[in-house]
């Protein structure tokens, strides 16, 4: 896929966690820069601070709502869950391919906010190993 080299988007990154997970969750950067046809690329880390392993999964939106449709997932933290054992510290990665064709051109220098809501069942929130 051929770059569009006369476009340029903005995208932001976030990372929430649900009320009852403890995890300390972030983006590692918090914007990159990407024309139609890159692969655009970020890493997250999650923490897990307690004493006891925590099961979590990462859902995925992207706003404005319409551009999500052109954001090709790669690779995810997201497409499973993990869990963290006691204090332990991982890396996610994130991978994407903004797709080049039929862009709509008020995406052209919009910023777009990828989210990663960090979910995780009630019977999964605390499980003791």
């Amino acid at each position: 896929m051929k770059p569009v080299n006369n476009r340029l988007i903005r995208i932001s990154f976030r990372a929430d966690t649900a009320g009852g997970i403890r995890w300390k969750f972030q983006p590692q950067q918090s914007e990159v820069h990407v024309r139609p046809g890159e692969t655009a690329l970020a890493f997250y880390t999650a923490t897990n601070p307690t004493d006891k392993a925590i099961d979590g999964i990462s859902t995925y939106n992207v706003v404005p709502f319409e551009a999500g449709q052109y954001f090709n997932k790669i690779q995810c933290f997201c497409f499973e869950e993990q869990r963290l054992n006691p204090h332990e510290q991982v890396y996610n990665m994130y991978t994407c391919i903004i797709k080049g064709s039929g862009h709509p051109r008020t995406l052209c220098n919009e910023q777009c906010r990828v989210a990663f809501p960090t979910l995780v069942s009630q019977t999964d929130l605390v499980t003791e190993v």
